[in-house]
């Protein structure tokens, strides 16, 4: 599928299963399994904004202290997705590139969090190529345990679990990568 921007659409045929299917699927921890469709969910959410923004002829800018761009797609982005995680885990601390810093003193005392890049790829968005991503990760007693990377321009999602190995899903199919394991 050949990707020509922001709003670059395509269709790929039926390899094996809907991305609902394959989550319900998966062979890992019930709680783990659990989370899978309200990340996605969010994951989707996000990309819908960001798609959104990318549309609109001008993006404002400014810079951070490291000189990286910063967008209204940027902050629109983050807002969405420490609410998802919130209404899914409300216990878990969230930690995104746009929040506050947080000391690292208190962040190390946390036995599970989310980590979240909104848009990953600010300066890829800013060209309108369609080579940015939103990504979400649990971590739990500093290790990862569930991650969801999902690239809206083309509009493919891959997701891990500890256990359950790699899936990539897109409008028509979720396959099976390295070291998936299936339920059924």
């Amino acid at each position: 599928m050949a990707v020509t921007g922001c709003l670059a659409e395509g269709k790929v045929s039926r390899e094996t299963k809907t991305i609902e299917e394959c989550m319900i699927d998966i062979e890992t921890k019930d709680w783990l399994k659990d989370l899978f469709p309200g990340v996605v969910a969010v994951t989707r959410e996000v990309g819908a904004v960001i798609m959104k923004i990318c549309a609109e002829a001008n993006s404002t800018v400014k810079y951070r202290r490291d000189n990286s761009p910063l967008t209204q797609a940027d902050l629109a982005s983050h807002h969405v997705i420490v609410e998802g995680p919130a209404r899914i885990t409300p216990e878990w601390p969230i930690l995104s590139e746009e929040s506050r810093e947080i000391p690292y003193e208190q962040r190390s005392a946390w036995e599970y969090f989310w980590l979240v890049d909104p848009l990953d790829g600010t300066k890829e968005f800013l060209l309108r190529g369609g080579e940015f991503t939103v990504n979400v990760a649990l971590i739990v007693r500093d290790r990862p345990m569930l991650g969801v990377i999902y690239a809206p321009a083309i509009g493919r999602i891959f997701f891990a679990g500890r256990g359950a190995g790699v899936w990539k899903a897109d409008a028509e199919a979720c396959t099976a990568m390295r070291g998936a394991k299936s339920a059924s």
